[in-house]
């Protein structure tokens, strides 16, 4: 395994070989391998990588490649290909595309999604996206949110549908991953009193037993109510920023309070750091 990276750089290609962290339209993933960026072309630059996924397991370095749900991914070597695009110096969009397959003896994920954002104004923004489990054909996740300034605080509203996916071999897949819909809004004002609030309703489509099992035996299971109650979720935080003797420093408290489906989720926290001078300055 790679442990250090090397990197190119030039006006038209950028190319890392070694330890290589993903971020893209699918979220964070690491490979031990090469990765190219390719910008001849105006506006796109394309994506590509391929190499070994880095497994917890066999390093102590690199992510913790989970699935939704505690399930893991497999331990043993697996091999990571990964493509994509992205448009670039176009005042007000953006766009990303990207196909990202696992596979050891087995393809164990392969997935696509595309995000994009667009800008008409520095204050109003729409971001968007989608993502889709190309092993079992299906679509996982869906969002978009209104973001916008007024004065210094910053406001967004969105909605978002998940269905949990897992590795192809996992157990889980013999159960039906529960989707869900999730309606959510944030607030958020810097400065030397900081504060930010959020929110978010979620319902989940729990349909009938069966439907969660499917190969359960027993027939004629009664179906669950359909308006089993949503989860509930709402936080704050509240953060004062000082200097002492020149260094910064902050406290601050924050909450959170959760309920309905799941059961009950709350706690509160009080943070803060101090800048402590040992020995004098001259």
């Amino acid at each position: 395994l790679f442990e250090l990276a090397a990197d190119l750089r030039t006006r038209h290609v950028d190319a890392q070989v070694g330890r290589v962290l993903l971020f893209d339209a699918l979220g964070i993933d690491a490979l031990d391998g090469a990765r190219v960026d390719l910008r001849a072309l105006p506006y796109l630059t394309l994506h590509g990588g391929a190499g070994f996924a880095v497994r917890r397991a066999q390093t102590d370095f690199g992510p913790d490649l989970f699935s939704p749900d505690g399930a893991a991914l497999p331990a043993q070597q697996a091999r990571i290909w990964t493509v994509g695009l992205s448009l670039r110096d176009l005042p007000g969009v953006a766009l990303r595309a990207d196909w990202r397959r696992h596979a050891d003896d087995h393809v164990q994920r392969e997935e696509a999604a595309v995000a994009a954002r667009a800008q008409p104004i520095d204050t109003v923004w729409l971001d968007a996206g989608a993502k889709a489990d190309l092993v079992f054909l299906r679509a996982v996740d869906a969002w978009a949110d209104l973001g916008g300034k007024i004065g210094a605080a910053t406001l967004e509203a969105g909605w978002r549908r998940a269905r949990p996916t897992f590795s192809a071999d996992s157990i889980w897949n013999a159960f039906g991953p529960t989707a869900w819909d999730e309606a959510h809004a944030r607030a958020s004002w810097p400065g030397e009193w900081s504060a930010a609030v959020d929110g978010a309703v979620r319902w989940f489509d729990l349909g009938s037993v069966i439907s969660q099992t499917p190969a359960d035996p027993r027939g004629g299971v009664a179906a669950r109510p359909a308006d089993d109650q949503p989860a509930l979720d709402a936080g704050g935080r509240l953060t004062r920023r000082f200097t002492v003797d020149g260094s910064p420093g902050h406290a601050g408290v924050e909450g959170r309070l959760g309920t309905g489906y799941g059961g009950q989720r709350h706690l509160a926290d009080l943070f803060a750091r101090v800048p402590i001078a040992l020995l004098p300055c001259y």
